[in-house]
């Protein structure tokens, strides 16, 4: 019970408090989906720590809305390059729709990196295939040395992208200039 006092400040101290806090804090967690409620039985907490007694059945609870499935990538021909090599890097993930672009992830020797994959356009890629345009995402501007591995690797993802390319669904990705009107201020690199 809360006396006079805590009734007056809202404060909830003690046993009673702590119930009402884990209480309203499984019941937010529930909500939000972080937790998901075993059965039907675990919806029954009480609204309140006055609604709360020992044995106590707290009454109709109303039932929780399932939360909405995440929606899953569409599938590419791009997703079959998972673990593949290329100059001895290994692929790890992709990408196939990323900010107006297509997102290869290696690993080599050197560190990981970025191949984007991008509409041919008016710039010219590192390497390009009749629909692609291939580019290092290094957050360079030119000047900066390119890893020759990372290069070699890249027009060896060029290579196979031309021979696939034209039995495949095409990929929904923009030219550069196009991307970069859409996302002036990306940070294009995978999280």
């Amino acid at each position: 019970m809360m006396d006079a006092g805590e009734v007056e400040t809202g404060r909830r101290d003690g046993p009673a408090g702590r119930r009402w806090f884990v209480t309203r804090s499984l019941q937010v967690m529930v909500a939000l989906g972080f937790v998901r409620a075993p059965s039907a039985k675990a919806d029954a907490f009480p609204r309140t720590s006055e609604d709360w007694a020992p044995g106590a059945d707290p009454g109709p609870v109303e039932a929780m809305p399932e939360p909405e499935p995440e929606e899953t990538p569409t599938p590419s021909f791009l997703d079959t390059l998972v673990g593949r090599h290329f100059r001895g890097c290994r692929v790890e993930r992709v990408s196939p729709a990323h900010l107006g672009g297509a997102a290869i992830v290696l690993t080599s020797p050197q560190g990981p990196f970025q191949i984007d994959i991008l509409a041919r356009g008016e710039v010219r890629g590192v390497a390009e295939t009749g629909r692609y345009a291939l580019f290092l995402a290094n957050r360079g501007d030119g000047r900066e040395p390119t890893h020759e591995r990372h290069g070699l690797a890249l027009m060896d993802v060029a290579e196979w992208l031309r021979s696939c390319e034209s039995r495949e669904e095409p990929l929904r990705v923009q030219t550069l200039a196009q991307r970069q009107a859409a996302h002036p201020r990306g940070n294009f690199h995978l999280p």
